[in-house]
C-alpha cells in the first residue's frame, strides 16, 4: 500500500482547499513541517479519518469527554447556523489497484455549541480501463473494506504518533507490553489463523467427548465432567479477575507515566532551583566568613595602628614621664569617689553621714583634684607603649587578613550576581517546581507501592490459575482415561482419537512456528535497534529475547535486563525496530503486509545520533515514510542527511497566512527550505 494523495476542504485548521502529493518508489520520503499549531497533526488526522474514519487520536483520549470538531471553526461561525461540510479524499495503491475514498463530515454552529449532523463515505477503485467504479458508499461498508487491508492490530504500528505512543512506555505494565507484542506477532505472522484451526478442533474434540460420555452413562465419567465444568468456572472467574487488575496495573503504570514524564520535562528547571540553594548556602558561608575575618581585623586593628607611632612614642615617652612626676597625686581619684559613693571615708574610717563637714570637704578634694584624669591618659599611654614593643607581626598579619577579605567580598558579588540571574531565569517556574517535587516526594512512591500490590495480587491470581489450569489438566487425563476405560471399540471413539491426533501435531507444528518466529524477530529487532542507537548504546545492549509468554526482555554484557532503564528515545527507537522487523519478517511471500510509515512528531525524543542512523536507515525498511516535524526537529543537521541520503522528493510547509489560516506550501529543494 502506499498513498499518493490527500486532499483537504474545511478540514480541522485549513479553511481554504489544500492537497499534498507524497513521494513514493525509490525516493519515498516526504517531509511536511509546521509549527506547533499550524496544522501537522490535523493533516496526521485527515489521513488517519479519511483511510479509516478515526475521528480521534490516541492524545484525544485525556479529553475523551469533548467532542472534536473535524469542521473549519472559522467556516463554522461564518455560517452560523447553517450546516458545513468538512471533506477530506485520500489516493492510495494497493496490490497494483488505485483506490479513491471520500468522507465527509458535516456540522452545524448554533452560537458557541456546534453540533454534529452526519458523516459519509465513498470507496472507489479505477479499472484496468481507466475508468472509475464505486465499490461502496456506506459507511460501515467502506471501513470494512479498509479493515480489510489495512486492521486494526495493524494501523497503530505503522500510522502514530512518535511523542504519545510507546510500544514499550515502562516496565511496570509488563502484562500489557506482552499482551502488544503478542497480538501483533500472532496476528501479522498468521499465528491466530492457526490458533483459530486448533480452536476449532478443541471444540470438535470438547463435542465428542460429550458424545461418548452421554452414551457410555458412566458414573465416574459423568462426576469428572462435574468436576471439569466447575473447575473450568473457577479458572473463569480468576481470568476475569486477572484482568480487572491488570486493568488497575495500566491506570496506576499510566499515572506513574505521565508523572515521570512531568519530573523529566522539569528536571532541568529542578536542578536549576538545588543549584540556586547551594548558591544561596555557599552565599551565607560566605557572609560568615567575611564577618569572621572583619571581627578578627577589629582586634587587630588597635595593635596595628599602635604599631605605627613606634618612633613616636619613643620621643614622646621621656616627656611623658616628667609631666606624670609634675602631676603625681599622693593618692588615686578612684579612692575619693568610692568614699563618696559608700558614705565612709576609705582613708580613715569616718562615717561621712554622721560628720557633714568631712563630707563636704570629701567632695572640695574631688572638686579641686588636680591630676584631671591625666594620669589615666598617662597610663593608657605607658601600655600602648608596651603593647607596640610586644607586636612586632601584627602589620604582617593585618595585610594578610586584609588580602583574604577582598577576595571573599569579591566571591560574594560573584554569588550575589549568580543567584539574582538564576532567579530571573526561574521566575514563574517555582510553582510548578513545588508541585513536581510534591508528586516526587509524595505521589510517584504511592503509585510505587500500588504497583507493588496489584503486581503481589496479579502474581497470586496467576499462581492460583496454575494450580487451576494443572487440576484441569489432571481431570482431562482422567477424562480420557475413563473415556478410554468405557467406549473403547466404539466408532466415534477411533474419530475422537484421530481427532485428538490432529490437534496434537497441530499444536506441535504451532508452538514451533511459534518459537521460530519468536527468535527470528528477536534477532532482527536487535539488528534493527543496533543500526538506530549510537555506537555506545549498542555495545550496551547484546541479546533481545522474546519468551514463550512474549515478555520482552534486553540483555547487556552481564546478561542484566535493561528494557527498563532505557530512555524515551531508546524506546522510541525500540519501537521503531520492533515495527521494522515484524513488517520485514511478515511480508515475506506475502503482498498485502506492504504499507506506508506516517510518523507525527518522529524525532523530538531522540538524540542527534539516533535521528541521523533513523534517517539513514528507515528508508530502506519502509515502502514510504511520510515525516510530520516540528521545526526544531528539522534543523540544518537533519536538513543535510535528508539532502544527502537523497531520499526525498516531497516537501510541504504548513504555514498561516495573514489572516491566521493554515496554508500548506510545496517546497522545491531543502535550500529554499532553509530560506523560508
Amino acid at each position: 500500500m502506499q498513498i499518493t494523495s490527500l486532499q483537504l476542504k474545511n478540514f480541522r485548521q485549513f479553511y481554504d482547499p489544500q492537497m499534498v502529493t507524497f513521494a513514493k518508489n525509490d525516493q519515498n520520503v516526504t517531509l511536511i513541517i509546521g509549527v506547533n499549531g499550524a496544522g501537522k497533526t490535523g493533516i496526521f488526522r485527515a489521513i488517519r479519518f479519511g483511510l479509516f474514519g478515526d475521528e480521534k487520536l490516541d492524545q484525544d483520549n485525556q479529553s475523551r469527554h469533548e467532542a472534536v470538531h473535524l469542521v473549519n471553526l472559522d467556516r463554522l461561525r461564518e455560517n452560523d447556523g447553517d450546516p458545513v461540510t468538512a471533506e477530506v479524499e485520500v489516493c492510495f495503491e494497493h496490490e497494483g489497484v488505485m483506490y479513491q475514498i471520500h468522507r465527509e463530515k458535516i456540522e452545524i454552529a448554533d452560537g458557541d455549541n456546534i453540533k454534529e449532523l452526519s458523516s459519509r463515505a465513498t470507496l472507489s477503485k479505477r479499472t484496468s480501463s481507466g475508468e472509475t467504479e464505486q465499490i461502496s458508499n456506506n459507511v460501515e461498508e467502506v471501513n470494512s473494506e479498509l479493515n480489510m487491508i489495512m486492521p486494526d492490530y495493524v494501523r497503530n504500528f505503522f500510522f502514530f504518533d512518535a511523542e504519545q505512543s510507546q510500544l514499550f512506555p515502562d516496565s511496570s505494565n509488563k502484562a500489557e507490553v506482552s499482551e502488544k507484542i503478542k497480538n501483533s506477532v500472532q496476528n501479522l505472522l498468521q499465528i491466530k489463523s492457526v490458533q483459530k484451526a486448533e480452536d476449532i478442533l478443541k471444540q470438535l474434540i470438547k463435542q465428542q467427548k460429550n458424545e461418548i460420555a452421554h452414551q457410555s452413562k458412566d458414573l465416574q465419567l459423568n462426576q469428572i465432567q462435574s468436576k471439569k465444568q466447575s473447575n473450568l468456572a473457577e479458572i473463569d472467574t480468576v481470568n476475569n479477575k486477572l484482568k480487572e487488575v491488570s486493568q488497575e496495573l495500566k491506570l496506576a503504570g499510566d499515572e506513574k507515566n505521565a508523572i515521570e514524564l512531568e519530573i523529566a520535562n522539569t528536571e532541568q528547571l529542578s536542578s536549576q532551583k538545588k543549584q540556586l540553594n547551594r548558591y544561596e548556602e555557599e552565599l551565607i558561608n560566605q557572609d560568615r566568613l567575611i564577618d569572621e575575618i572583619s571581627d578578627n581585623m577589629k582586634s587587630l586593628l588597635f595593635d596595628g595602628v599602635s604599631f605605627l607611632w613606634n618612633d613616636t612614642m619613643n620621643l614622646v615617652m621621656p616627656k611623658v614621664s616628667i609631666i606624670q612626676e609634675q602631676n603625681d597625686s599622693k593618692f588615686d581619684k578612684r579612692i575619693i569617689e568610692m568614699s563618696l559613693q559608700r558614705g565612709s571615708c576609705l582613708l580613715c574610717g569616718n562615717d561621712l553621714s554622721d560628720h557633714p563637714e568631712n563630707e563636704i570637704h570629701v567632695k572640695q578634694l574631688l572638686d579641686n583634684y588636680h591630676q584631671s584624669n591625666i594620669r589615666d591618659v598617662f597610663q593608657d599611654i605607658e601600655i600602648a607603649n608596651e603593647h607596640v614593643k610586644e607586636n612586632s607581626e601584627v602589620t604582617d598579619l593585618l595585610k594578610e587578613k586584609y588580602k583574604t577579605l577582598i577576595e571573599a567580598s569579591k566571591k560574594k558579588e560573584q554569588l550575589m550576581l549568580q543567584i539574582d540571574k538564576m532567579n530571573e531565569s526561574l521566575s514563574g517556574h517555582l510553582a510548578a517546581i513545588q508541585n513536581v517535587e510534591d508528586k516526587k516526594v509524595n505521589s510517584l512512591p504511592t503509585i510505587n507501592r500500588k504497583l507493588d500490590a496489584i503486581n503481589t495480587q496479579i502474581n497470586e491470581l496467576k499462581f492460583q490459575l496454575n494450580n487451576l489450569e494443572s487440576e484441569q489438566e489432571q481431570l482431562d487425563k482422567d477424562e480420557k482415561r475413563q473415556i478410554d476405560l468405557v467406549n473403547e471399540d466404539m466408532l466415534k471413539e477411533k474419530v475422537f482419537k484421530r481427532t485428538e491426533r490432529i490437534l496434537d501435531g497441530l499444536t506441535r507444528i504451532l508452538h514451533a512456528y511459534d518459537s521460530n518466529m519468536r527468535t527470528e524477530l528477536s534477532e532482527r529487532i536487535l539488528d534493527m535497534l543496533k543500526k538506530l542507537l549510537s555506537n555506545i548504546d549498542r555495545n550496551l545492549v547484546q541479546k533481545l529475547d522474546i519468551s514463550t509468554t512474549y515478555d520482552l526482555t534486553l540483555l547487556n554484557d552481564d546478561d542484566v535486563n535493561v528494557l527498563g532503564d532505557l530512555s524515551m528515545g531508546q524506546k522510541q527507537a525500540l519501537s521503531l525496530s520492533f515495527i521494522f522487523a515484524l513488517a520485514d519478517l511478515s511480508s515475506r511471500g506475502r503482498s498485502d503486509i506492504d504499507f506506508p510509515l506516517l510518523v507525527d512528531t518522529p524525532f523530538a525524543r531522540l538524540d542527534s545520533i539516533v535521528r541521523t542512523n533513523m534517517i539513514r536507515e528507515t528508508p530502506k525498511f519502509a515502502r514510504q515514510w511520510i515525516l510530520l516535524l516540528t521545526d526544531t526537529e528539522l534543523g540544518e543537521n537533519e536538513m543535510n542527511l535528508f539532502a544527502s541520503e537523497d531520499k526525498v522528493s516531497k516537501i510541504y510547509r504548513i504555514t498561516k497566512d495573514q489572516d491566521g489560516k493554515s496554508v500548506i506550501r510545496a517546497i522545491d529543494s531543502f535550500s529554499e527550505l532553509k530560506e523560508v
